[in-house]
């Protein structure tokens, strides 16, 4: 087995044969999508017997963490074929592409998971809880107008992927900066559809909705979002509401500032009336993404947190190093450091004597850092040890709003 960067003329044939065995596409069309979703980024296959059984693709992108931008890495497909499967492929393969990435800069790393744990092994930290809302778009309490909007399609990608990047940004946001990435996620789809408005004073999309559709009576869910200030949140609510004539159930993701049943109608009545019913309202919670520090200069230098400054030295382990070549350049980031909390942070390779200790691993310091969980709620849940005067220190600093990547891959 070895790893090498995807080559379009060597290994497009393989890596598409990979694909549907992972049952990701089928016919040609789906094929050009893969094309273009490869086409940027430095990806990584994984050779057996000479041919490619497996490709791991990151696209670059940035997180914003306390209004500071960090660069980000964002691993958006791992697969492997049916002959490479249990020989621990996948995992070498992901933490090969995250060293390649931190190599070329990377501050932090994520991923969309369908289950927890598997990543955890290469200093993955769950995120927070999403909160998917689905309801009937008629009970949105809304009392602004929407003007018409313009209709979006998928060969807009280019306005959608510039709108997204110039949306209203919370804690723990990120953004994928390739347009062939959302060129090809408009191409996959489906039964799909945008609406939007334009600028003033230009043909960009200030704001925008792209709703993909089970049917001509729904349900909807709405993919992706973006809006700037509250007025045009309101208008792309509003919008949302008109759309209550033909279907009957629209599901979203929560932002993570903003709780959807104060803008609705008897939301709990309406759970019970619906409930078991095709068009049933209410919640999921779910923890769909994870993440990782892969610079922690960078990542510490970005907390300015405004508390009483605070210093300790931290143990830390990381377990992706056990799943990377030894020849690599970067082996993850287990050591020992002081670190200073305050208006101007910083971490140094070193202990310092008299310090408190913090151990842990990069998996939960990440979500303490993040804002995912209380170093309280970490020293439960967690690998994560340190004396209480410690504990509550951390939980004084790390006040952070709940963080959440605000883009689905």
């Amino acid at each position: 087995m070895k790893f090498r960067y995807y080559n379009k003329n060597i290994d497009r044939k393989s890596c598409h044969r990979i694909w549907k065995e992972n049952a990701w596409i089928e016919g040609k069309d789906e094929q050009k999508a893969m094309d273009i979703f490869v086409s940027d980024g430095r990806n990584l296959v994984a050779e057996v017997n000479d041919n490619a059984e497996g490709i791991a693709c990151g696209k670059p992108g940035n997180m914003n963490y306390q209004g500071n931008k960090l660069k980000f890495s964002a691993i958006v497909a791992v697969a492997t074929s049916r002959i490479a499967r249990k020989q621990g492929l996948e995992a070498s393969l992901t933490a090969q592409l995250i060293a390649e990435k931190t190599i070329a800069g990377a501050h932090v790393c994520g991923l969309g998971i369908y289950e927890s744990g598997f990543y955890d092994q290469l200093g993955f930290g769950l995120g927070r809880q999403e909160i998917i809302r689905y309801f009937d778009p008629s009970k949105l309490k809304i009392s602004s107008e929407h003007r018409t909007p313009i209709r979006l399609g998928k060969k807009d990608f280019n306005k959608i992927y510039q709108s997204l990047a110039s949306r209203y940004r919370s804690h723990g946001s990120i953004m994928i900066d390739s347009e062939n990435y959302f060129q090809a996620e408009m191409k996959w789809s489906g039964l799909s559809f945008g609406l939007g408005y334009s600028n003033k004073f230009s043909n960009e999309i200030s704001h925008f909705i792209w709703i993909k559709s089970a049917g001509d009576n729904g349900p909807y869910r709405i993919a992706y979002m973006a809006w700037q200030n509250k007025q045009q949140l309101l208008e792309l609510l509003s919008l949302i509401h008109s759309l209550s004539d033909q279907v009957s159930s629209v599901g979203m993701v929560e932002h993570p500032e903003i709780q959807l049943d104060q803008l609705l109608e008897h939301p709990v009545r309406l759970n019970q009336l619906t409930h078991n019913t095709d068009i049933a309202t209410g919640r999921d919670a779910l923890s769909y993404w994870q993440a990782r520090i892969c610079n922690l200069e960078a990542c510490i230098s970005a907390c300015k947190i405004d508390c009483l400054p605070i210093e300790f030295n931290l143990k830390l382990s990381d377990p992706i190093a056990k799943y990377l070549d030894k020849q690599t350049a970067w082996q993850g980031l287990a050591g020992e450091y002081s670190v200073y909390l305050g208006a101007d942070s910083k971490i140094q390779p070193e202990l310092r004597k008299g310090l408190p200790l913090l151990t842990t691993d990069v998996n939960a310091f990440t979500r303490l850092w993040l804002g995912v969980q209380t170093a309280r709620g970490l020293s439960i849940t967690d690998n994560f040890s340190a004396p209480e005067e410690l504990i509550l220190g951390l939980d004084e600093c790390f006040r952070l709003p709940q963080p959440s990547f605000n883009l689905d891959f």
